[in-house]
């Protein structure tokens, strides 16, 4: 192995700066040089280059010193820049005290370039945070580096809850699931929830489903069970009250917009789980009202039918309610009453 260590150079690119600017002050630190990079470093340096130096006095020993770190940083810098544009930034902190340039003056003009820190910084900071993907057969553990790797690029740490929205926007597709039932764990449990926990469960399930190889969502609620079993996510383990099916509850059902009752109707359960139903009368909340005796008292008010057959020589037939005859000659009326019948149904 040889002992020389390649300057990686940097191609002016905002994106890439995070990545160049921590392997170029590795390179510094490797070369013992990476205090020289630090704001203010120049104040330690003599004022001008060619102050003569007494290297018998301690002072100028440690002047002389900061003098030589800074020429290698520098020379290391020019080396990097991979662009004419960037060279000329090289040149632009050059002055007549230090006609080589002062290395931390560099420095502090491309972090505050390419690493800004104001509000237009904060802004592109979490465009680009809620623009993040994740595919299904993405290892999760990359989206958090990602949300890592903004904070870096923009020098500005990311507010935890901005984390979970953008993670929640990213991978609530195919790790809601997962998601949703961390979250209930930790507000149970009357914790915030944090960016980290949820990656760490959501690489859970990507491991145990084999990486997302399978799409189907049979594979989605088997890895979940999984997950239940391994103690790496507190899956509610009841029965649903929409759709009957174990592992989750009726609010958080995907069914119960589809599911509709046999017994009374309604959208939103299915008959077994009905209140309507005796057997469920423990369930029913306080103030609850049976819609299926409202819907009969209703049918029994519409149930009266008032007739009137016939009028023959003054004597009125008919009733209300049940269906009758009056008094008289029967055989008067049945013979008549083609031609003589009015009547009125009232349902």
């Amino acid at each position: 192995m040889s002992g020389v260590l390649k300057i990686v150079r940097f191609d002016g690119r905002r994106e890439s700066f995070p990545v160049w600017y921590s392997q170029f002050n590795a390179l510094c630190a490797v070369k013992g040089v990476s205090e020289a990079l630090k704001p203010g470093f120049d104040s330690q340096m003599p004022d001008k280059y060619d102050d003569p130096l007494d290297l018998t006095i301690a002072a100028d020993k440690l002047k002389a010193e900061a003098k030589r770190k800074n020429a290698l940083a520098m020379s290391f810098l020019a080396l990097a820049m991979n662009s004419n544009q960037l060279l000329a930034k090289v040149e632009a902190a050059k002055s007549a005290e230090w006609p080589d340039g002062a290395a931390c003056v560099l420095m502090a003009k491309l972090v505050a370039k390419y690493k800004p820190n104001d509000n237009l910084a904060l802004a592109e900071q979490q465009k680009k945070l809620m623009s993040l993907k994740l595919n299904k057969n993405q290892d999760p553990e990359e989206l958090g580096d990602k949300i890592a790797a903004l904070e870096s690029a923009y020098g500005t740490p990311i507010v935890e809850k901005h984390k979970v929205a953008a993670i929640v926007i990213a991978a609530g597709k195919d790790y809601g699931n997962v998601i949703r039932e961390v979250t209930w764990r930790l507000e149970e449990a009357g914790k915030n929830v944090e960016a980290d926990v949820l990656i760490e469960a959501m690489c859970s399930k990507w491991r145990i489903c084999g990486e997302c190889k399978s799409s189907s969502s049979d594979d989605d609620d088997n890895a979940l069970g999984a997950e239940a079993s391994l103690g790496t996510t507190a899956v509610f383990k009841g029965d649903c009250h929409a759709c009957g099916k174990t592992g989750h509850r009726a609010k958080d059902c995907p069914d119960r917009g589809n599911s509709k009752c046999g017994l009374c109707g309604q959208r939103g359960h299915r008959e077994h789980f009905c209140w309507e139903k005796e057997e469920n009368a423990s369930k029913r909340p306080s103030g609850w009202k049976s819609k299926l005796e409202k819907k009969s008292d209703s049918e029994s008010a519409g149930t009266g039918v008032e007739v009137l057959l016939a009028s023959i020589d003054g004597i009125k037939f008919g009733h209300s309610g049940n269906l009758a005859f009056g008094s008289g000659n029967s055989g008067l009326v049945t013979s008549g009453i083609s031609g003589l019948v009015k009547s009125k149904l009232k349902f």
